[in-house]
């Protein structure tokens, strides 16, 4: 393990310490303080805990980057999806962590050109799901739109595609059910980011099947 994974693990475990901190907060419905709350012992033990499971990993897996990147979005999802069932929001400053810690691991396995064009792969889907937004009234909601077009610029666009597309399939799913069983009507709004979240494991299912 060099430097710069040493370092890149380091802020990745701090990166998604906050976030975990974050979703405890909007889960608990308490403010979240930027000045303050970085310094909470429970933020340094899981940031430290993370870090550590980061170097395991690194000697069990490898040294292959792009596999923590992988597991740090598939993080990332899952507490969206926890916030997003919770709140029916997705927290603008955790967006801010996500990308940041994605960041991270575009510049250490990628070069300029290929952000480059997966930087307009994420303005294009982006701009995609905020019509999608206006046209379903908001049905689709904003913070999903920004969710998949974060996901776009460091993932690329057909694996955004792929997995909106399963999660849109296990939505279909879900409100067929809750239409039967009589658990709510067709007014009833539901949080779309752990349809996301499925997705992505789905997509890994049929990839490894086919």
């Amino acid at each position: 393990m060099d430097m710069i994974d040493i370092f890149i693990f380091l802020a990745e475990s701090i990166l998604l310490g906050l976030m975990v901190l974050m979703a405890v907060c909007r889960v608990k419905q308490v403010t979240f303080d930027w000045k303050s709350d970085w310094k909470n012992k429970r933020f340094v033990a899981v940031s430290v805990i993370l870090f550590g499971i980061h170097c395991l990993l690194y000697f069990l897996l490898g040294t292959d980057t792009v596999v923590f990147q992988f597991l740090t979005l598939i993080a990332a999802y899952l507490l969206f999806s926890i916030v997003d069932f919770k709140t029916k929001n997705v927290p603008n400053e955790m967006l801010l962590c996500m990308g940041a810690e994605q960041l991270l691991y575009v510049f250490r396995n990628s070069d300029l050109q290929q952000f480059l064009w997966s930087l307009a792969a994420g303005a294009v889907i982006y701009i995609v799901c905020m019509l999608l937004t206006v046209i379903s009234r908001e049905g689709f909601g904003l913070g999903d739109a920004k969710l998949l077009g974060m996901t776009a610029v460091f993932t690329g666009g057909a694996y955004v595609l792929q997995i909106a597309f399963w999660g849109l399939i296990d939505a279909f799913i879900c409100s067929i059910f809750i239409l039967a069983y009589h658990k709510g009507n067709r007014k009833t709004e539901l949080p779309f980011v752990p349809f996301l979240t499925l997705g992505i494991f789905l997509h890994i299912v049929v990839w490894r099947l086919l």
